[in-house]
């Protein structure tokens, strides 16, 4: 939120959150239904993003907020817990 008055328009309620994992419960239980197969070719396959080289990112905690807990300061907005640390693709584009 960029202003105090701003409001927010996305629904974030807990009914709209259930809702929308039902609807990508239904979608991927569709996709496993089916018998859908893809044929590649070697220059296709070798291009697939699993081939690309994977770098971990993870966040640092920031100490500059105004919260204190354990001699050390917390900022207000923290990473949400499970998103501290993940895997990334670095993808080379070739000239």
């Amino acid at each position: 939120m960029v202003a105090p008055e701003q409001q927010e328009l996305i629904d974030k309620s807990i009914p709209t959150r259930h809702h929308a994992q039902f609807i990508s419960q239904q979608i991927a239980d569709e996709g496993r239904m089916n018998n859908h197969n893809f044929t590649v070719s070697e220059k296709e396959y070798n291009q697939l993003i699993r081939h690309h080289k994977i770098a971990t990112v993870e966040y640092q905690k920031d100490h500059t907020g105004e919260n204190t807990v354990g001699g050390e300061q917390e900022v207000a907005f923290d990473t949400p817990k499970g998103l501290e640390k993940h895997d990334v693709y670095l993808i080379e584009h070739k000239k």
